[in-house]
C-alpha cells in the first residue's frame, strides 16, 4: 500500500473515503434553513412516484436513495483501491491501468459537479483527481524481461 509507485494511489483512495464521509454527513445533517426550504422539502415529501412492485417512494426518498448510493459507491471504490494498492498479487502494470480508470471516473464525477454547479462534488473531485493523476504519473511500470535465446 505504501510501496513506491503505489503511495499516491493510496492517498487518493483515502481522500475518496474522506469525501464519502463528508458526503454522507452532509446528507444526514440536511435540514430546512428557512420557509422556502420547508416548502421544497414538504413538496418532495408529498410527491409519490409509482415505481412498480408496490413501491411508491416520495421524491425525497428517491433523492436520498441516490445520495446514499453515491456514498456507497465512493466507499466501495475507495476500499477496493486500497485493497488493490496493498496487494502484492497485482502487478504494477495492472494497477497503473486501474488508476487510469479511476482518473476517468473521477473526471466524469467532477464534470457532473461542474455542469450542475454543485461545489462539493466539483471541489472534492478536483482534489481527488489531482491525487489520481499524480498516482498515474508516478506509478511504476513493470520491466519487461528480455527474452533469452534459450526460451
Amino acid at each position: 500500500m505504501w510501496r513506491p509507485g503505489r503511495r499516491m494511489f493510496t492517498v487518493a483512495c483515502i481522500l475518496l473515503l474522506l469525501a464519502a464521509a463528508a458526503h454522507n454527513t452532509g446528507f444526514l445533517m440536511m435540514k430546512a434553513a428557512g420557509p422556502e426550504d420547508e416548502k421544497v422539502l414538504d413538496a418532495m415529501k408529498g410527491f409519490h412516484n409509482q415505481m412498480g412492485m408496490g413501491m411508491s417512494p416520495t421524491f425525497l426518498d428517491i433523492f436520498l436513495a441516490l445520495a446514499f448510493t453515491m456514498t456507497v459507491l465512493m466507499v466501495a471504490l475507495g476500499v477496493l483501491g486500497l485493497v488493490l494498492a496493498a496487494s502484492r498479487e497485482i502487478s504494477n502494470t495492472l494497477l497503473r491501468k486501474i488508476i487510469w480508470l479511476y482518473v476517468l471516473w473521477m473526471a466524469g464525477f467532477t464534470a457532473v459537479g461542474f455542469y450542475y454547479r454543485v461545489p462539493p462534488p466539483f471541489i472534492s473531485g478536483i482534489v481527488i483527481e489531482i491525487a489520481l493523476l499524480a498516482a498515474a504519473l508516478t506509478a511504476k511500470e513493470e520491466k519487461k524481461a528480455a527474452m533469452s535465446a534459450s526460451a
